[in-house]
């Protein structure tokens, strides 16, 4: 009997010994599974910020071509009022859009936020930049004509440099096309990325 006891003892022993060593294991798991979350979380945001960046840049700069393009268009090279209104508001409308984004993209905080949500917005802020280039491009290549077929040629000062600015604006409006297609392309790459990531783990 006594024998008997000291077994079921024993047993009891190395039951609550096992017990013991799986809470340890799995506090181990559940402490690595942290880590790896908050690793793999700052490593989305950090192609976020990436993007981000890049936006507040943008912004940045836009106030610098408004003024830009009254000092050329207004001052320099005077071209019809319609001309400089019409450019003046396609900057501050493009300049407002980039804002509202960023914000947009600011919000979907993948360090901190549910990812699911940070997901939805991530698709929301893809969809708004596409439509705004396939807007844009179209915007972009109307102001460019109207200023090489008529502005241009109706200004008296910009007639004596006609061939020189004509071309100098073809290069810049080609170069400036193709380096925005590749920014553009590459932050929306940047976008399927993290939420391709955040479906794979969620």
């Amino acid at each position: 009997m006594e024998e008997k006891n000291n077994t079921i003892l024993v047993d009891s022993r190395e039951m609550e010994e096992m017990r013991r060593q799986v809470g340890l294991l799995k506090a181990k798991l559940d402490r690595e599974s942290i880590v790896n979350d908050r690793l793999m979380r700052n490593i989305l945001a950090s192609k976020r910020d990436k993007i981000d960046r890049y936006l507040l840049r943008l912004m940045v700069l836009m106030p610098f071509v408004m003024v830009l393009m009254y000092l050329d268009f207004g001052i320099l090279f005077p071209l019809s009022v319609p001309f400089l209104v019409f450019t003046e508001v396609m900057l501050l409308v493009a300049g407002t859009f980039i804002y509202f984004n960023k914000r947009l993209l600011a919000s979907a905080d993948v360090a901190v936020a549910n990812l699911v949500e940070a997901s939805r917005k991530l698709v929301r802020f893809r969809k708004r930049e596409v439509r705004y280039v396939c807007v844009g491009i179209p915007v972009a290549v109307a102001w460019v004509t109207w200023l090489l077929v008529y502005e241009f040629p109706h200004c008296s000062k910009a007639a004596e440099v006609l061939p020189g600015l004509t071309w100098g604006c073809l290069v810049g409006a080609i170069t400036g096309l193709i380096v925005g297609l590749i920014k553009f392309r590459t932050m929306i790459r940047g976008i399927n990325d993290i939420v391709g990531q955040i479906e794979d783990i969620s």
